[in-house]
């Protein structure tokens, strides 16, 4: 691995280690809590209606206690149809949330919007610890018990809690649509047999099985980093992307020269 790939995982792990502990300052805490909250409207309110579409909102629990919250566009904006809307399911990848099927685009833009518009019952998943799903019947953010988990918990509880919460509710199979990460989950429960009665097709969009391939400097640097164990001895839980960490690490790797 080159010295400058290790530079940057080192000054991510060092500048991770200072958010913690400024994190834990009186007001910083809830400010950066704050911040992840989302608004009032939420997303059928501000985002999904004003597009012209009906817009539903669900609360499913999975067997580890998280609660995940679902978005449903039921139809397009020309209204109902004659027959059954076969389901979608719309499971994004690693941090992203729902909206990242370009819910703030023009309806021609959006993956979901198209597929309401052309017939399909669309669902929309957000992922534990995301932006939308933020609950659990026992733990809060707060607490590194909540960010206790990786992707096999992903696939072995939040993707059968969603698929099984859609195909009770329509009593139809459902078609799948997963980017990246939501690619890895269905894999590996499509490759234990799970889930597999209650999917009629599965669009795999960017799908990642194994990293053996993986050609991304910074992507095989925290690999070999352990930069997740490393962010677990600091006591860091969560990474946000969008946050004063993550947008001063990013800003920091642009400006580098080369």
């Amino acid at each position: 691995m080159g010295f400058r790939c290790w530079l940057l995982v080192i000054t991510f792990v060092l500048s991770m280690g200072f958010h913690c502990e400024l994190a834990g300052a009186p007001g910083r805490r809830q400010l950066l809590l704050q911040s992840l909250e989302p608004p009032d409207d939420g997303v059928c309110t501000a985002v999904v209606s004003p597009q012209g579409y009906e817009c539903q909102e669900y609360e499913v629990k999975t067997q580890d206690g998280y609660i995940l919250t679902m978005h449903r566009i039921p139809q397009g904006r020309g209204g109902g149809s004659a027959g059954k809307r076969q389901p979608v399911l719309l499971q994004h990848g690693v941090l992203m949330d729902g909206m990242t099927w370009r819910l703030l685009n023009p309806p021609q833009q959006s993956l979901a919007f198209v597929l309401a518009d052309n017939g399909f019952d669309v669902w929309i998943t957000h992922g534990r610890g995301t932006r939308w799903s933020r609950r659990h019947e026992s733990l809060d953010t707060s607490n590194p018990a909540y960010w206790a988990w990786s992707w096999d918990e992903l696939a072995s509880f939040d993707l059968p809690a969603t698929v099984g919460f859609v195909f009770r509710k329509t009593g139809q199979k459902l078609h799948y649509v997963g980017h990246s990460m939501g690619t890895l989950t269905a894999l590996s429960a499509f490759s234990e047999g799970k889930l597999v009665d209650k999917i009629k097709s599965a669009a795999l969009l960017t799908p990642v099985a194994y990293l053996t391939y993986m050609t991304t400097p910074m992507g095989r640097a925290a690999g070999s980093a352990f930069s997740g164990e490393m962010l677990g001895a600091l006591g860091v839980g969560e990474f946000d992307p969008k946050g004063a960490v993550g947008t001063n690490y990013l800003e920091f790797v642009c400006a580098m020269p080369g």
